[in-house]
């Protein structure tokens, strides 16, 4: 049988084996790999995003630009280029991309002191496929930066 299944087509050896008593169920055998891979220049120091499988997601998804993702850490660096596309703004006052939280109150603000801030948004958020920088697990969304400290007395 093997020999005269060779000379037949995928769809006409699935149907012959499905058509044999003694076979349960047949179905063609596919190739899964991924094929979309960022052109960024830090992406082969990106272990962590091929861990996740996050090449496996982009060739479903790259733009999740409808979706606000916030990020509650020391901040984020409104310079870092790959970052800048991807900035929440307030829709009153565009140069605002996130706030500062003080003792429950809250102002414009949001620009990071520390850098762990941005190593999160970038993770979740740098812009990807741009033939620099890193890519992020989203290429496109709204990173809004909110720096929370709470004050003890």
């Amino acid at each position: 049988m093997r020999r005269h299944l060779d000379r037949l087509t995928v769809a006409d050896a699935v149907r012959s084996y499905k058509a044999n008593g003694n076979v349960e169920y047949a179905e063609p055998d596919y190739y899964v790999r991924s094929v979309l891979t960022p052109n960024d220049t830090n992406w082969a120091q990106q272990w962590d995003m091929t861990k996740i499988s996050a090449p496996t997601a982009w060739n479903t998804q790259t733009d999740a630009n409808d979706v606000v993702v916030v990020v509650i850490d020391t901040g984020i660096d409104y310079t870092r280029p790959d970052l800048i596309p991807n900035l929440w703004s307030d829709p009153n006052n565009s140069s605002t991309h996130g706030y500062t939280c003080i003792g429950g109150s809250c102002i414009a603000g949001g620009a990071d002191d520390f850098g762990h801030g941005t190593h999160v948004a970038g993770t979740i958020g740098a812009r990807g496929n741009d033939s620099a920088g890193m890519a992020g697990i989203n290429w496109q969304v709204k990173l809004l930066s909110i720096v929370l400290y709470y004050l003890r007395t």
